[in-house]
């Protein structure tokens, strides 16, 4: 069979661990979070932005 990719992996599982390195006025520096869930980036970014997480977040930002 050929190689297919697969969707729907539950975000709890810890091959679904984001990467993320930030800097800007809101992150103090060395910050370091144990870990960050894939589900919290959108959360973050929009904290970061100072707008509203989107309506379906599953997750709070790291930062809240």
């Amino acid at each position: 069979t050929k190689p297919r990719g697969v969707h729907g992996f539950l975000p709890t599982r810890p091959e679904m661990l984001a990467v993320c390195i930030l800097r800007g006025p809101r992150v103090k520096p060395s910050t370091q979070w144990p870990q960050l869930r894939s589900i919290q980036v959108a959360p973050l970014i929009a904290a970061l932005l100072g707008i509203a997480p989107p309506p379906n977040a599953k997750a709070p930002s790291p930062l809240q």
